[in-house]
């Protein structure tokens, strides 16, 4: 008897590191023996009125008039950014399997409840109380008690939580067999909640051997040596960085626009999916990027790279604890640039061996976790 897995996620999101780790899961899990795909779970409920959202930016209005800002400009590159999406589609198609059913809100899931073996919610700031997508289904809150529940690498995505949070979380996450999380501090805020061991789990996209990502990639059409930026945040360092960088090499910088700052440059490139976003990485000659899986994947490719936060840590959204900790178990904290650090010394360059060295023995534990969870049920497994 086959062995079925139930993966939820935002493995939907036209976002790079989201299909990626939700590409990356489901992957592994294939690569170990079992089935698995992903319940097309794609949140339409909790809408807020429209009375609540005009109150809400009345009390926003500086934010409203940024966002105003924002829009104005993305529409003007909309025709573009629809080039973007395409790309997703293509890649979703090709590598994303999902269930048979989709599924708007939680009550469908209750009422429509699909069947799984195993149930794994992971990766991604799934868990994150201050995204708007965060809501109980990513808590498995529709699986009935006599079905397994998992966490693989979930990102809490802060490194403090309100009274409220706590208590919330504490109940959605009770019931579950394994629990795990992405960073280190969020394993604490949970383990301190539920008074459990949460195991701290890489991110998927590193449990995947180099050379599958290499398959993937798509070699950009640019012929020269580039620097790849991409940023999601909208401060000015990280680009004024870059600007030197350019400077002191000589090296052209190429964008993967996601800010309105980045999107009438010159040398903004919007055709690019998953797996042209793999293709630029890998193929850089230097990477800056305030993206989690911007720094994951420059890591993974082995690439220089320099890495920026996109919010400053006293913002109560600021979910800058995510690439710290990386940096931080990999050895390469030198490498997150800071406002006012001078400009680091280009001799010093990434000792990627001494970061598998540190990557190494926590691979072997993550898939050993994963292991764990899939092999809980007993029975034959099922082979792709």
């Amino acid at each position: 008897m086959s062995i079925k897995v139930g993966l939820i996620s935002y493995h939907f999101l036209n976002n790079y590191g989201t299909m990626l780790q939700a590409y990356a899961l489901q992957r592994k899990i294939c690569e170990l023996g079992f089935e698995a795909e992903y319940i097309d779970y794609r949140f339409q409920e909790l809408r807020p009125s429209l009375f609540n959202v005009l109150l809400m930016r009345i009390k926003r209005f500086g934010i409203y008039i940024y966002q105003y800002k924002y829009y104005s400009v993305k529409a003007a590159y909309l025709s573009k950014l629809s080039i973007r999406k395409e790309y997703f589609k293509d890649f979703y198609t090709k590598h994303i399997r999902t269930s048979p059913s989709q599924y708007a809100t939680i009550r469908e899931l209750e009422l429509q409840q699909p069947e799984y073996d195993i149930y794994i919610v992971g990766s991604d700031q799934v868990w994150n109380p201050n995204l708007s997508c965060a809501r109980p289904a990513y808590y498995l809150s529709f699986v009935k008690d006599n079905k397994k529940k998992a966490s693989y690498a979930p990102s809490v995505g802060v490194v403090s939580l309100t009274s409220d949070q706590e208590q919330k979380m504490a109940g959605y996450i009770r019931n579950f067999n394994y629990l795990s999380c992405r960073e280190i501090s969020g394993a604490k805020l949970l383990e301190n909640i539920s008074g459990r061991n949460i195991s701290h789990v890489l991110d998927p996209t590193f449990l995947l051997d180099k050379t599958i990502w290499e398959e993937i990639a798509i070699r950009p059409r640019i012929t020269e040596p580039y620097i790849l930026c991409y940023f999601l945040g909208d401060t000015k360092q990280p680009r004024e960085f870059a600007l030197q960088l350019e400077n002191k090499t000589g090296i052209k910088a190429y964008y993967i626009p996601c800010s309105p700052l980045d999107m009438s440059k010159k040398t903004a490139i919007y055709d690019v999916g998953p797996a042209e976003f793999l293709g630029l990485i890998q193929n850089a000659s230097y990477v800056c990027t305030d993206s989690f899986h911007g720094n994951v994947f420059s890591i993974i490719f082995e690439r220089q790279f320099y890495s920026f936060c996109k919010r400053a840590d006293t913002e109560l959204t600021s979910d800058n604890s995510r690439i710290k900790e990386l940096l931080k178990y990999t050895g390469l904290e030198n490498r997150l640039i800071t406002i006012g650090q001078r400009f680091p010394d280009e001799k010093n360059k990434i000792d990627y061996q001494l970061v598998e060295s540190y990557l190494g023995p926590m691979k072997e534990r993550s898939e050993s976790y994963l292991l764990g969870i899939l092999h809980s049920t007993g029975g034959r497994s099922y082979v792709v």
